[in-house]
């Protein structure tokens, strides 16, 4: 970037430090048990705690734990599938089966949008809970539905939108209480989707072959209500936060950085979801076996972990977009080539690593530098933005590339999408590029 992280830094802290002058003359609140109360309502009056410090490792931990539930459960949910495809819905399609997991994903990217007005009606711990209820009951329902249409709304929709509002809401609090070091505690949370992952495919896989998928759904219902009930309980806001009340706010599809980092993330996600939803297939092309090309996918977790909470940690000390634009074009160069023309387990593996540990970082990082650019008020439409242009990306990505694997690939050759994957990342890079060479010429939001 053309100004330097310590600078972005800078501006978030002159952000806060603005909102708190403005309730000076009311002795702003710090850690209120009224988060729970509208923004239009009065807190206890409190003096402001320091950001990086005391509650805030607190609130890092419950965001965390939204996360490692939220997307940890929606990355198991490939347990779900390949028993919807091989036992209740084998005689259906699997790009008519796959339309589950992909509104899944993509309400829990976009549903976010919602956060910001639900917050100034009800605060974010209300706000937190009621997505709780939302994702359980949406659970709770799926564990009785036998067709698709009923698990594209109960699993898809019903829980994917109260997933989104524990997602939004824990990236927002990071930014409420990190400055220094936000871009470790979003690269941490980040992580907890990884984590999370390694929890609940163990789970998901045990409960399915002992107990079938109904029950299945309402132990992983009960784990959810639990695990972000308690996330929801320990959030705490630091001052008084009033939350921008539009659904979107036209202004900011306007601001050139936010679309040029949003277009970068559209064609991300499209070449990330490619070796997600393939890599193991190719694998198995290879000759090996389902289990072991299943269970490889724990080296992609382990990877992306260490990828993560790398980047958020760099994100703190060097620019982030140089963190992006290096990862982005790695990625992109090895799917062209250790992928495409490896065909060998050690090529194959080589790539897997690479792509665990660089094709993630845009999701840790991006919404540090959104956190560090927009005034608190506005981080989480900002977020929510961002999140809505993957959510975009997912849902015309997965049935667009499983079309291009069925008929170009004829379900048995992976070089067409793995070009499609990796043009994407490098299309990625060249967006990232233009912000970065364009960044100072760009006003930075002051309200």
């Amino acid at each position: 970037m053309s100004i330097t992280a310590v600078q972005s830094k800078a501006n978030l802290a002159e952000n806060i430090g603005q909102m708190e002058k403005d309730h000076e003359s009311i002795q702003s609140n710090a850690i209120s048990d009224d988060t729970d109360a509208t923004p239009q309502e009065k807190p206890a009056q409190q003096a402001i705690l320091p950001p990086d410090t005391g509650y805030a490792w607190v609130i890092l931990a419950a965001g965390t734990l939204n996360f490692m539930i939220s997307f940890g459960s929606f990355n198991a949910f490939g347990v779900f599938s390949t028993f919807y495809l091989l036992t209740i819905f084998k005689e259906f399609d699997a790009d008519v089966v796959a339309w589950i997991s992909n509104v899944t994903i993509t309400m829990t990217l976009v549903g976010g949008l919602a956060t910001s007005f639900i917050i100034s009606k009800i605060g974010i711990r209300n706000t937190c809970y009621f997505g709780t209820v939302v994702g359980t009951i949406g659970l709770i329902l799926s564990s009785f539905s036998t067709k698709i249409w009923q698990l594209v709304i109960t699993q898809g929709i019903i829980y994917g939108f109260g997933s989104s509002l524990l997602v939004n809401i824990s990236l927002l609090m990071q930014a409420l209480w990190f400055e220094k070091k936000m871009g470790l505690a979003i690269g941490i949370i980040s992580s907890g989707g990884g984590f999370g992952s390694l929890i609940m495919v163990p789970l998901i896989t045990t409960t399915v072959s002992k107990l079938g998928i109904s029950w299945s759904f309402r132990i992983l219902a009960i784990v959810y209500f639990v695990s972000t009930g308690i996330g929801g309980f320990l959030l705490k806001t630091r001052f008084d936060f009033k939350p921008n009340r539009k659904v979107i706010d036209f202004r900011m599809l306007k601001d050139p950085f936010l679309s040029l980092l949003n277009a970068a993330g559209f064609f991300l996600q499209v070449g990330y979801t490619v070796p997600l939803l393939y890599f193991p297939a190719s694998l198995k092309a290879l000759g090996y076996s389902q289990s072991f090309s299943t269970n490889f996918i724990m080296v992609y977790s382990v990877a992306s972990i260490i990828g993560r909470l790398g980047s958020g940690q760099l994100a703190d000390h060097i620019q982030p977009l140089y963190i992006l634009i290096f990862c982005h074009f790695v990625t992109g160069v090895s799917m062209l080539s250790l992928w495409y023309f490896g065909k060998s387990i050690v090529a194959y593996t080589i790539f897997y690593i690479i792509y665990g540990l660089c094709g993630v970082n845009f999701f840790s990082v991006s919404p540090s530098m959104v956190s560090a650019r927009y005034p608190i008020k506005r981080v989480s439409q900002a977020n929510a933005l961002s999140f809505l242009f993957l959510g975009i990306s997912v849902f015309l990505s997965i049935p667009l590339v499983g079309l291009a694997f069925q008929r170009l690939g004829q379900r048995v050759h992976f070089e067409h999408i793995i070009i499609i994957g990796g043009s994407c990342f490098l299309i990625s890079t060249i967006f990232l590029v233009i912000l970065k060479l364009n960044l100072h010429k760009f006003p930075i939001p002051t309200e």
